[in-house]
């Protein structure tokens, strides 16, 4: 028959017990204090890109309303210079346009114009259905990128028909249904096909002077163009970024009005490690919605918090391990 477990034993076993329950409190509750505070700095970032997406938009609406106060349409000088300065102030748009509404009717005298104005021989164009860029077919109407800033590196968009690709027709049409600016769905730009990273475009249409616009229908019948912005999603994280005196983040940008497979802004991040905080923030980006995950950058503070925290939890793990071993042998050399 064994005997009775010796005393020591017994505070031996009693002390392991209480240094795993010391550990595990320990790295709790610094995961919880960490949490709270990288919650803290990731809310912060997130009302950061949320207002550098706000101002951007609220350019285009600034533009319009001169539009609409000057009575006539833009011409390439005054259309660049207002570009020009947008771009210089908002650095997370890569880009700005004019797309204009050309009938059938106009079609030819419009891609006359076009042609004096960029010196070059170009049509209104699409994609055909290998991808290359073909003429126009026949329609009732185009949409037609007419000036773009900068030119130099948006020049094979000139004379592209937005209205012909599913994605742009839908946010036009959503536009005028919103008579605000109005996001697409990730993209490739016509100007940007090799890259890897995706583009947004936030359109705004634009009226003919003296029509109604009470609803839907009036506003299609009196759209003479839309106001366009490029956003490049890794320009626009730059931007909310430059200042940033917070924790340097890692980030991904989802589009939630997409599938799974379509819904992606920017590549993913890797794995957090054990103990390293996360969160999420849903941004309003015009009329869509996208999730934004953010957690630590690999150097962070947080990173190596949670990479000490994780090694006193697995010390103590072993020290009781060990401790747990020494009892037991000592209760068989005693049994």
């Amino acid at each position: 028959m064994k005997r009775a477990l010796p005393c020591p034993a017994v505070l031996m076993a009693v002390a392991a017990a209480a240094l795993l329950a010391l550990c595990v409190w320990l790295h709790a509750a610094q995961h919880e204090r960490a949490a709270a505070r990288f919650a803290g700095e990731a809310t912060a970032f997130a009302a950061r890109l949320q207002a550098e997406l706000d101002a951007s938009f609220a350019e285009l609406v600034a533009y319009r309303d001169a539009l609409a106060a000057q009575d006539a349409p833009p011409v390439p000088m005054g259309f660049e210079s207002w570009a020009d300065a947008v771009l210089a102030r908002r650095p997370g748009l890569r880009a700005l346009s004019w797309n204009e509404w050309v009938t059938s009717a106009r079609r030819e005298a419009f891609e006359a114009q076009l042609r004096a104005e960029c010196g070059c021989d170009i049509g209104i164009h699409e994609d055909g259905a290998d991808g290359r860029r073909i003429p126009a077919p026949l329609r009732s109407a185009y949409v037609v990128i007419r000036y773009i800033v900068p030119l130099a590196t948006n020049r094979p968009a000139l004379g592209y028909n937005i209205d012909a690709e599913p994605l742009r027709h839908a946010a036009l049409l959503a536009a005028l249904r919103r008579d605000a600016p109005t996001a697409t769905g990730p993209l490739r730009l016509v100007q940007d096909a090799d890259a890897a990273e995706s583009s947004v475009l936030v359109l705004l249409p634009s009226y003919l002077p003296g029509l109604p616009l009470q609803d839907y229908e009036r506003r299609r019948a009196a759209v003479r163009g839309y106001v366009v912005a490029v956003v490049h999603v890794a320009d626009m994280l730059a931007a909310a970024r430059a200042g940033w005196s917070g924790t340097a983040l890692d980030v991904e940008l989802l589009d939630d009005r997409e599938p799974p497979g379509r819904n992606r802004l920017t590549g993913p991040i890797a794995a957090a490690p054990l103990g390293v905080p996360q969160a999420e923030a849903r941004l309003d980006v015009a009329g869509r919605r996208w999730l934004l995950r953010m957690q630590p950058a690999a150097d962070s503070p947080y990173t190596r918090a949670g990479r000490r925290a994780l090694a006193v939890l697995v010390v103590g793990l072993l020290s009781i391990g060990l401790l747990a071993a020494a009892v037991l042998v000592r209760w068989r050399r005693n049994g």
